[in-house]
C-alpha cells in the first residue's frame, strides 16, 4: 500500500492541511500508473481532461494528450508561498527556502 495524496503537497500552502484530511491508501502499482496518468492534476482537471478526450469524432494521440494536459496545467493560478520566520516571498522553483533568510520552513 502507498499513500496518495488526493491535493499534491507542492499546491497546499498550509503545512497542517498537506496531510489533514488529505491522504487516501492506494495499491502502490495503482499509485505509480495513477501518476504516470495524471501527474499531480487534481481530481477536477483529471475529470475536464477525461471530458474532452471522450468528445465522440476526436481522435487522440500521445502528443495531443500531453499538449492537453500541459494546457490544463498552464491555466493553474500560482500559489504564493510566504516564509513562515519573515513572512518573505518564497522561491519560486524550490518553495522550501525562503529567498531572505535562507530558512526551510
Amino acid at each position: 500500500m502507498n499513500r496518495h495524496h488526493i491535493i499534491c503537497q507542492s499546491r497546499i500552502a498550509d503545512d497542517c492541511e498537506k496531510h489533514h484530511g488529505n491522504i487516501v491508501m492506494w495499491d502502490k502499482e495503482f499509485h505509480s500508473t495513477y501518476h504516470k496518468l495524471f501527474m499531480n492534476l487534481l481530481p477536477d482537471e483529471i475529470t475536464e481532461i477525461l471530458n474532452i478526450l471522450n468528445t465522440p469524432g476526436m481522435v487522440w494521440t500521445k502528443d495531443a494528450i500531453t499538449q492537453l494536459r500541459e494546457q490544463i496545467i498552464a491555466r493553474r493560478p500560482t500559489i504564493e508561498r510566504y516564509c513562515k520566520l519573515c513572512d518573505r516571498k518564497m522561491r519560486p522553483k524550490c518553495n522550501k527556502r525562503c529567498d531572505i533568510c535562507g530558512e526551510c520552513w
